[in-house]
């Protein structure tokens, strides 16, 4: 019983944590920033472009590795009761997403339209830009 009670905290907030940050209808997802290095995704998701195709690595995927590094370590973090029902709640959660099972993705024109728009956008307050609006940069 003592053990269920340590477990549950993590796996409920870990669940819910990803249920709403991993769905796509739902403006948390949304704003989160999208970080790309070159055909390297790793914000909002973890993912690889290459060609026509998309290789994701969903959260629980993720999730389960952290969790089988972290069982023969201990230490504060990697040893905690929490830290790994919160890894639980994640895989968990992950699974039961519909398309948990699908790993490799045809990209779509609105992928392939949001890679290269990202990669030719400037960024907001680059030197450049503002040389352009005949502002000084110091």
């Amino acid at each position: 019983m003592e053990s269920l009670v340590q477990l549950l905290p993590g796996g409920v907030i870990s669940f819910l944590l990803f249920h709403f940050t991993s769905r796509d209808e739902l403006s948390i997802k949304q704003k989160l920033p999208k970080i790309r290095f070159f055909r390297f995704e790793i914000c909002p998701n973890i993912r690889f472009y290459y060609k026509d195709k998309v290789l994701h690595f969903h959260h629980w995927m993720n999730m389960l590795i952290l969790l089988g590094i972290s069982i023969p370590l201990h230490g504060a973090i990697a040893d905690s009761t929490f830290s790994k029902s919160f890894l639980w709640g994640g895989i968990l959660q992950g699974l039961l997403t519909p398309n948990s099972g699908k790993i490799i993705y045809r990209q779509n024109e609105e992928w392939l339209s949001v890679k290269t728009a990202y990669l030719r956008k400037e960024l907001l307050h680059s030197p450049l830009r503002l040389l352009k609006k005949g502002k000084d940069l110091i």
